[in-house]
């Protein structure tokens, strides 16, 4: 109530309106020459406030955010937050979340995940898997569950996996007992290349395949002699095709595994070995010599 000096003033400023319809009449209660009147109803409408919604993907492994750096088996979460928030109003409803398997968060997510916001706050996401490397993205979006803020639509964040270093170790046999090669082995003994992968991220099997180059000399130079590339069964790469009868000399063998989706491509160390000269028996034979006559 305000009073009347010749002109109305305003009247007092809300407290801070939620959203929603509301209305306003002005009465005046009159004096000694004027009648009391009311004033028609003014209504007016206060619209939901719009949140801004960021989302960020962290390492699951070091909880800090997702530096591009992580490696096959690695696993992740998204945290989104609201922002632009009206002071005294805290937001309610959800954060749905989504992980896409590929970038830009397109067709249908491998999981969904709803979170409730706390006072305010949206929780973060479930975690993934162990991923494989490649590109993936989370999505997010926030459901309103009161009058005071509107819905925002899905936001997406893109990020990518890395392939895995494994290791590559491989040993020169003799292809006669299969065992490693002893370096007494002489001209026409037969040699083949056994290779491994080591330090492999559970749950993730290499595939692809092993070249073997064999060289002249003992250093992996030049054109290799021979190439042999075999396919991984399992994760295991078979061995290489035994040598031809070798020559005495000096040889080298070399392994390269080619790589696959969540394997980085590996070149193994030279492996050198020698074939000795053979030392053949000699026989002596000494004959009589007879005089005639």
């Amino acid at each position: 109530t305000v009073a009347v000096a010749g002109k109305v003033t305003g009247s007092s400023t809300t407290g801070a309106l939620a959203a929603g319809s509301y209305s306003y009449r002005a009465a005046y209660d009159g004096d000694a020459n004027y009648a009391s009147s009311t004033a028609p109803c003014a209504p007016f409408f206060v619209q939901a406030a719009t949140p801004s919604l960021s989302l960020s993907v962290d390492d699951a492994a070091s909880s800090s955010a997702w530096s591009g750096s992580e490696v096959t088996g690695s696993k992740a979460f998204a945290s989104a937050s609201l922002g632009d928030l009206v002071s005294g109003f805290v937001p309610t409803g959800t954060v749905a979340y989504g992980f896409y398997d590929g970038s830009g968060c397109v067709g249908t997510p491998v999981w969904t995940d709803s979170v409730t916001l706390a006072s305010g706050a949206a929780g973060v996401s479930g975690l993934t898997a162990a991923l494989g490397a490649g590109s993936h993205s989370f999505g997010a979006r926030f459901a309103t569950a009161d009058g005071n803020y509107h819905g925002v639509a899905q936001r997406c964040t893109d990020f990518s996996v890395r392939t895995a270093a494994a290791t590559l170790s491989a040993a020169v046999d003799d292809a006669s007992d299969s065992k490693a090669w002893s370096g007494t082995e002489t001209t026409g003994a037969s040699a083949y290349d056994a290779a491994g992968l080591g330090d492999l991220v559970a749950g993730f099997v290499p595939a692809g395949s092993v070249t073997y180059s064999l060289y002249a000399g003992a250093e992996c130079a030049g054109s290799a002699l021979t190439e042999d590339t075999e396919t991984l069964a399992s994760g295991a790469a078979p061995a290489s095709q035994a040598t031809t009868p070798l020559a005495a000399g000096a040889y080298s063998f070399r392994a390269v595994y080619l790589g696959d989706l969540d394997y980085s491509p590996l070149t193994g160390t030279c492996e050198r070995f020698a074939v000795s000269r053979a030392t053949p028996s000699l026989t002596q034979l000494v004959d009589a010599v007879t005089s005639a006559g």
